[in-house]
Order: C-alpha cells, then structure tokens, then sequence
C-alpha cells in the first residue's frame, strides 16, 4: 500500500491498522511540507478559498472553477512561482494553515516504524516533473534523495521509491529518478490487467471506500472512482 503527501491523518487512521494486521506501506512525503516551510500547492488553494468564501468575495460559480474547472488545471500545472502569481492575479488572500497542521513533520516521519513504513521520494515542493530541463530535474531528484537518506540513518534505505507529484513524468523524469538512485518510480495511473509497466512508471490503484473494492481487485477487475 502506498500513501501520498504525508499528511498528518496517517498516524490517526492508516498506521493504527497497518499495525494490527502487519501490513508494510510505502509513505511519500514532500520535502519542503515535512520540513515547516510551505503547504502542498492544493493545499496553499484549498485554504485560499477557504479565506474567499468565508469572507464572500467569490460567488460559487467562481469558486467551483478553481476547484474543478480549468482554473484548478491550470494552477496544478504550473510551476510555483506562477502558482503564487495566480492565487495573487486572482486576488486571493496567501494562506494562514500551518503546515505542521496538516502534514508529519521530519522527526514524526523519522520515528515512523521502519518495519511498517518505508519512506519514498514526492519531490521538494509537489511540482510537476514532466517537460522541464533534465538539469533541474536531476537537481531535484537528488535534493530528495539525500534528504530521504538524511531522516534516519539507520533505516534501510537500498531500495527507496518516488511517486512522481500528479503522476507527472515523462522520459527525462524517468532517467533523472534512475540517475538519483531511486530503484521504482509510481504513476497514477490505475492498474489495469494484461497492461505492463515497468519499474519506473508503476501504476496503482486507489482504492475507493466501498465494501467490494480490495475483492474486486484481488480479483483482476479494474477499480473505477
């Protein structure tokens, strides 16, 4: 099983049960969000229009967009800085939520069971990977590594995988994450039976909460959403 983010929620509700019943997992965490320094992009929107709506400066129309329309494809995709010029364009206020609110900061995910979690790369700040230059790419992945290997010494850290942010990759995502010493790399693309993958580009399926979902899988049927 593999959990995205490193959201705060996992002690509370998945690592509880993981524990019972002796399931390993594979925690993705984004640097810069573990560290104190900054929300996930969805996340840094997410409380924008939270401030908007409270304070009635966004009718739902409006906000519907951002949360579903173009606008909110348009954000995901870009970069940063032209995330935060898009919040500030649109006249949003910056966001007030602490990340450690929201998210399991350094010592909290180094202390994480190393018999139950291992702990996978998710980029410094959640950008997308694909069609940038080879050489930030490269940078990036490397930052990651180090900083994975820099949480605990003592965890086995041989076999460390990335999720790419979004599942966005492409072939020089693909080379900079070998490059980076990242043994298997995940998508989110959905599994689907008699399509291969390789290990750089796995895909997975979420599991939706529905009674039938892990026996329909267990049984070669696609999981849809």
């Amino acid at each position: 099983m593999t959990f995205d983010d490193g959201y705060r929620d996992f002690l509370d509700f998945a690592l509880p049960v993981l524990t019972v019943r002796k399931i390993p997992c594979v925690l993705f965490p984004t640097m810069s969000s573990a560290k104190g320094e900054e929300l996930l992009p969805v996340d840094s929107l997410y409380s924008a229009l939270s401030v908007a709506k409270r304070d009635a400066r966004f009718n739902d129309n409006e906000i519907r967009e951002w949360v579903t329309g173009e606008k909110k494809k348009r954000f995901v995709r870009a970069n940063s800085s032209e995330q935060r010029r898009l919040l500030e364009d649109a006249g949003f206020h910056s966001a007030t939520t602490a990340p450690s609110s929201l998210y399991l900061n350094e010592s909290e995910l180094a202390r994480l069971p190393a018999e139950l979690v291992t702990l996978g790369g998710h980029g410094c700040r959640h950008e997308l990977l694909a069609n940038r230059e080879l050489s930030q790419v490269r940078a990036e992945l490397r930052k990651v590594r180090f900083w994975l290997e820099g949480l605990n010494p003592t965890r086995h850290c041989l076999n460390l995988s990335l999720a790419y942010p979004n599942g966005s990759h492409d072939s020089i995502a693909i080379a900079a994450a070998i490059e980076a010493g990242f043994t298997s790399a995940f998508s989110v693309e959905p599994w689907k039976k008699g399509h291969a993958s390789h290990r750089w580009r796995l895909n997975r399926s979420c599991i939706p909460n529905q009674s039938d979902a892990i026996k329909n899988l267990a049984s070669g049927k696609e999981i849809h959403i």
